[in-house]
C-alpha cells in the first residue's frame, strides 16, 4: 500500500473531513428543534467545531492569526513585531506568557522557555527546563534571574543569557509557580508552606513560613512585603527576607485568584464574592466591594482605578482609594492592557474590545479569536497575543512609540530625623493623640449589606 504524505495527505484529510461534516449536517439527532441554532443541535455544533479545527493546519492558523497592518490602522494600532517561537507543533503548545520588566517569557507545556525582548521581539535565549513530562508552572523574573518550578525542583537561570544559576529540590509538592523579589525566590507548597530561597546563595538553607490552607496561586511581592491567599480563605503578609507573619485576615471564601498590588494597598478577590482593599502593612480593610458572583480573573490596579471581572457579569472599574464604582462594561472575560485613554479586554469568543477608559463605552472590536493567549499586562500599555503553536505578536497604539509604564516609582522610606523626634516629644498630649488618630487604618466601608467574614478555621 502506497503511503500518502505531505500536501497529498493534507488534501486527503480535508476532503475526508468535508465529507464527514456533510454527513453530520444531513443526519438527524434528538435535540434538533428546541434550543438549536440554524437547525443544528448542540451535539452537532460540537462535532462540527472539532472537525473544522482539524482541517486547518497549524501553519495556516499561525498565518491567518497574523493581524494585518490595515485592520490595525483602522483602530489606531500598529504591530510592533511578530515572532514565531520554535516548538514541536505535533505535540507541544504554548502554556504561559509572562512579562517581567521588559522581558517577555513564553513557556510551553514541555518546559521550553523562550526569552524575548518585549519591545523588539528579539529572541534573547531559549532553554529546555529538565523534566519535560512533569507538571510545570509559569516562570517569574527579576532584574538578574528567571525562576521556573518544574516537577519537584526550582530551576533558576541568569536573565541575561539563560545559563543555569542553580537548582533546588523542594521538600514536597508545589501548588503554584514561583514569585521573586530582588534577592529571594518564593515557592508555594501544597501543605500551606512558602519556601524562600536566596538567589545569590544557592547553597543556603531556605526559610519557611506557613499559613492555613493551600496557596493556589503565586504570592505577590511588593517592595516591603510578601502577600498570599489560601484555599481556606486566609490572606497573609510576611517580611521579604525572614519568616515572620505580619497579619492574618480571614475572608468568607477561598482565595484562588492572583492578588494585585499598588502600594500601599493589596487587592484581594475571594469566593465570598467580595473585592478587598487591604493595607499591606497592617492588613486593615480599607474598603470592600460586593460583586454578586465569584471572580476568576486577577484584579488589575492601574493608576487610580482597579478593574475586576466577576464570572458572567460586567467588568467593574473601581476607584482605587475608595472602592466606589466608576463604570461597568458588559460581556468582558479578561483584562488585556490599558493606555491613557483606552482599556483593552476580551469577550467570551476571543475578540478584543477597545473601551473608553473614562466611561467604559465600547469603541471597536478586533478579531483575535485565533490568538487565545492574551497576556494580562499590568506593567505597560503593550498588547501581547499568541497562538497555541507559538506565533507571538506585540501591538500598541500608533501614538505611543515608547511604552507607557504603569508601575509606580518605588519610594524609599524616609529616615526620621533626630530633630523630628525631639519635636514630637515636646508636643502636648492632645496633639500626640491627634497624630495617632490620623495614623490609624481607614475603617472598613461596604457598598452593600453583607454577612460578616468567616471566623478562622482550626
Amino acid at each position: 500500500m502506497k503511503r500518502i504524505g505531505g500536501a497529498r495527505w493534507q488534501r486527503f484529510a480535508i476532503l475526508a473531513n468535508l465529507r464527514f461534516i456533510a454527513y453530520v449536517i444531513a443526519s438527524k439527532e434528538p435535540d434538533e428543534g428546541e434550543g438549536n441554532v440554524c437547525g443544528i443541535g448542540i451535539v452537532k455544533r460540537v462535532v462540527l467545531a472539532a472537525a473544522l479545527l482539524t482541517i486547518v493546519a497549524p501553519e495556516q492558523v499561525s498565518a491567518s492569526a497574523l493581524l494585518s497592518a490595515e485592520s490595525l490602522a483602522r483602530h489606531g494600532l500598529v504591530r510592533a513585531w511578530a515572532r514565531q517561537v520554535q516548538l514541536d507543533r505535533s505535540r507541544d503548545r504554548v502554556s504561559d506568557l509572562v512579562l517581567a520588566e521588559g522581558l517577555l517569557l513564553v513557556k510551553t507545556r514541555s518546559g521550553v522557555v523562550h526569552a524575548l525582548d518585549a519591545e523588539s521581539g528579539r529572541t534573547m535565549w531559549t532553554i529546555q527546563v529538565p523534566g519535560r513530562n512533569l507538571v510545570g508552572f509559569a516562570p517569574a523574573a527579576n532584574g538578574k534571574f528567571v525562576a521556573v518550578v518544574q516537577g519537584l525542583t526550582l530551576y533558576v537561570v541568569n536573565r541575561a543569557d539563560g545559563k543555569p544559576a542553580f537548582e533546588a529540590e523542594l521538600s514536597g509538592s508545589p501548588s503554584a509557580g514561583a514569585a521573586v523579589s530582588d534577592q529571594w525566590a518564593y515557592v508555594p507548597m501544597q501543605d500551606g508552606r512558602i519556601m524562600a530561597f536566596k538567589l545569590d546563595e544557592p547553597d543556603g538553607r531556605p526559610w519557611l513560613c506557613r499559613g492555613t490552607g493551600t496557596p493556589e496561586v503565586p504570592p505577590v511581592v511588593t517592595p516591603t512585603s510578601l502577600v498570599w491567599g489560601t484555599s481556606r480563605g486566609f490572606v497573609y503578609s510576611n517580611d521579604l527576607d525572614k519568616s515572620g507573619i505580619r497579619f492574618e485576615l480571614s475572608t468568607g471564601g477561598p482565595v484562588a485568584t492572583p492578588l494585585a498590588s499598588r502600594p500601599p494597598a493589596i487587592y484581594v478577590v475571594s469566593d465570598d464574592h467580595f473585592v478587598y482593599a487591604l493595607d499591606e502593612t497592617t492588613g486593615a480593610i480599607l474598603w470592600r466591594f460586593a460583586t454578586g458572583s465569584p471572580i476568576r480573573q486577577q484584579p488589575v490596579a492601574i493608576g487610580d482605578s482597579v478593574y475586576v471581572i466577576p464570572i458572567g457579569q460586567s467588568m467593574h472599574c473601581l476607584a482605587a482609594a475608595t472602592g466606589d464604582e466608576k463604570w461597568s462594561a458588559p460581556h468582558c472575560v479578561q483584562f488585556v492592557a490599558a493606555s491613557g485613554e483606552r482599556i483593552y479586554v476580551t469577550d467570551g469568543i476571543g475578540r478584543t474590545w477597545i473601551l473608553d477608559a473614562a466611561t467604559g463605552a465600547r469603541l471597536a472590536a478586533i478579531s483575535t479569536e485565533l490568538l487565545p493567549h492574551k497576556l494580562v499586562n499590568i506593567e505597560t500599555d503593550r498588547i501581547y497575543l499568541a497562538t497555541p503553536t507559538g506565533m507571538v505578536q506585540c501591538l500598541h497604539e500608533s501614538a505611543l512609540v515608547e511604552p507607557l509604564n504603569h508601575k509606580p516609582p518605588i519610594e524609599e522610606p524616609a529616615e526620621e530625623k533626630p530633630a523630628d523626634r525631639e519635636s514630637d516629644a515636646e508636643k502636648p498630649a492632645g496633639d500626640q493623640r491627634a497624630d495617632e488618630t490620623r495614623a490609624e487604618p481607614a475603617a472598613e466601608r461596604d457598598n452593600a449589606d453583607a454577612p460578616p467574614a468567616a471566623e478562622p478555621q482550626p
